[in-house]
């Protein structure tokens, strides 16, 4: 899945390192660390795993797992 910032605009972060030899990052601004957080939080306290994710300046891409109790009693999400 992947969630995009209205209109595009980088308000998660910014890149570091990019014109320098070697491997970029991400930076998070404010916006960017409280939307970690809230990830981090509800896959602690959630049945929905985010079992990967990334925050990109204007996006997150994420995987998203749902367990098979989670779901109703046919095993459905």
């Amino acid at each position: 899945m992947t969630v995009c910032i209205k209109d595009r605009h980088e308000l998660l972060g910014h890149t570091v390192g990019a014109t320098v030899p070697g491997r970029p990052h991400m930076e998070l601004s404010e916006l960017g660390g409280l939307v970690d957080s809230a990830i981090l939080y509800y896959t602690v306290n959630n049945p929905v795993v985010f079992d990967k994710y990334v925050i990109m300046p204007n996006h997150i891409h994420m995987i998203i797992a749902i367990p098979k109790e989670a779901g109703d009693r046919d095993g459905r999400p």
